[in-house]
């Protein structure tokens, strides 16, 4: 699993990959997060991955897509994906720990 958006760090597309295998047949709470100065993903409210990055997002005129991407036709998520939020600030761990119980 990995958080992409360009230019978080060194211009490139997918910098971050988080460690933990979520492909397990289970329900999780995966939440990317860009704070200004680093990018993190946490799965079921704990800190998997993150990494030092600048605070620019790239525009493009592809859209915005969740489980597919616009660049490369067929590349799918395969799996079920349930109450997509998109925040203009950077949640707070409690915040996301209190989202990942359902809150």
């Amino acid at each position: 699993m990995g958080f992409a958006c360009t230019d978080l760090s060194r211009g490139q597309v997918g910098d971050l990959l988080g460690k933990k295998d979520v492909a397990d047949g289970n329900w999780h709470h995966v939440a990317g997060v860009l704070d200004g100065t680093k990018t993190s993903i946490f799965v079921d409210g704990e800190l998997d991955a993150s990494t030092n990055s600048s605070p620019s997002i790239s525009v493009n005129d592809f859209p915005v897509l969740i489980g597919a991407n616009a660049q490369v036709k067929g590349r799918l998520f395969r799996g079920l994906i349930d109450d997509v939020r998109i925040y203009n600030r950077a949640l707070a761990v409690d915040e996301l720990r209190t989202l990942s119980n359902g809150g």
